[in-house]
């Protein structure tokens, strides 16, 4: 029987097993294997320069992308709010209405104080 609810808890179980139990899940992300940003890679420094972008003058701006959203909230609450609170970003993700995407990737675009997507 392929009962939508049965998939559901499948991937669940599934996710959790790939990121080692370690309960992101659960809310309980202190305990996991990316409990501390010092557990994550260093941070690219053109994220964090104070320079206004690369060498030919354009702003230095990072992209990042995840499989699932809840990864976005795990980057935003264990980096970004803590760690980067002076790096302005916008997020886009699957709860952005499609009407309000392109403005998102406009301002991305054009604003050089926004550095991260």
């Amino acid at each position: 029987d392929d009962d939508p609810a049965d998939l559901y808890l499948e991937n669940d179980e599934a996710l959790e097993r790939a990121q080692g139990g370690d309960g992101i899940l659960d809310g309980n992300e202190d305990e996991g294997p990316v409990a501390d940003v010092a557990d994550v890679e260093p941070v690219p420094s053109a994220l964090v320069a104070d320079d206004d972008g690369d060498d030919d003058g354009s702003p230095v701006k990072v992209l990042v992308f995840c499989q699932f959203t809840q990864s976005l909230d795990v980057i935003e609450r264990v980096l970004l709010i803590p760690h980067l609170s002076d790096v302005r970003y916008l997020r886009l993700d699957g709860s952005v209405p499609p009407a309000r995407r392109s403005a998102i990737v406009d301002q991305f675009r054009s604003d050089p104080s926004v550095r991260l997507l």
